[in-house]
């Protein structure tokens, strides 16, 4: 059987996730992933099988439009979050103040009297902790499904990076942390960031850098991607991490690898993914 014929016969009967673990055609690899040498590079099955598999979906829209990518892209993100209020009992947010302040050079006092954007923000209540800010909103395509997880006390509004609810100029801190890569049209929403970012705000920015797209995950692009914000938004500070931290199933813990800040080495040809953190200043 070839890879094409592999990911047609799983477009309709594998969420991405089954795929990563359980098809793996060398068993000898599966499903422990996290001691598997491969751990997702060039030689790793599964990950080739799902890049596959969401080519078939997102190209062949007589079999699969995107209505129907959407809507499972949707259903995946829901049941990633139900798994993880399972096995973790509540859904914690008390790593998101480092990574909005210490982690970017900014005080927590910075952020009083501010307007803040969370793009993509997810169920977990990422700006709780900013209770001096002027406005602290979220906005998620998901926000309404997440009530169903507890999370009614946060400030959520349905809606998508692509068309953003909100006036020219509404924020002085627009965030995508871990995001990016999950819009549908990534130069509509770096066009609806920019627009919505008031003159000498911050775009705050962390994103996977990865070549193979997923169901969950379906923009790649490469370490590059801050050249398609300017020149509006200015770069102030950029790092470029390697995932040092894994969960034991053996997916990158971003946020972990973040703190350790390992320098992305270059000058390994490896392929592998990475992660790009930028903070962002818009003129005027």
């Amino acid at each position: 059987m070839i890879w094409t014929d592999v990911a047609a016969a799983l477009v309709t009967t594998k969420t991405p996730r089954q795929v990563e673990v359980s098809d793996c055609l060398d068993k000898s690899r599966s499903p422990e992933c996290r001691t598997c040498p491969a751990r997702f590079g060039p030689d790793c099955i599964s990950r080739v099988a799902l890049g596959l598999l969401n080519a078939a979906l997102i190209d062949n829209e007589k079999r699969t439009p995107m209505t129907h990518v959407r809507s499972q892209k949707a259903d995946s993100e829901l049941a990633f979050w139900q798994s993880r209020l399972r096995q973790q009992g509540t859904l914690t947010n008390d790593h998101y103040a480092y990574f909005y302040t210490a982690h970017f050079g900014l005080a927590k006092t910075f952020y009083r009297s501010k307007k803040i954007l969370d793009i993509g923000c997810g169920p977990r209540g990422s700006l709780e902790w900013a209770d001096e800010a002027a406005a602290r909103i979220g906005i998620d395509p998901l926000a309404a499904a997440y009530r169903q997880l507890g999370t009614s006390r946060h400030a959520m509004h349905a809606g998508s990076a692509e068309g953003l609810p909100f006036p020219d100029a509404s924020f002085d801190v627009v965030c995508s942390l871990n995001s990016l890569d999950h819009v549908d049209d990534l130069n509509q929403t770096i066009g609806e960031i920019c627009r919505v970012l008031a003159p000498r705000g911050y775009f705050l920015l962390v994103t996977e850098i990865h070549r193979h797209p997923t169901v969950l995950e379906p923009m790649v692009y490469s370490w590059d991607i801050v050249a398609a914000f300017q020149p509006e938004l200015a770069v102030v500070e950029q790092k470029q991490v390697e995932y040092t931290v894994f969960s034991p199933e053996g997916f990158g813990d971003i946020y972990q690898s973040l703190r350790e800040g390992t320098p992305y080495d270059h000058s390994d040809v490896r392929e592998r993914s990475g992660i790009l953190s930028v903070r962002f200043r818009k003129g005027g």
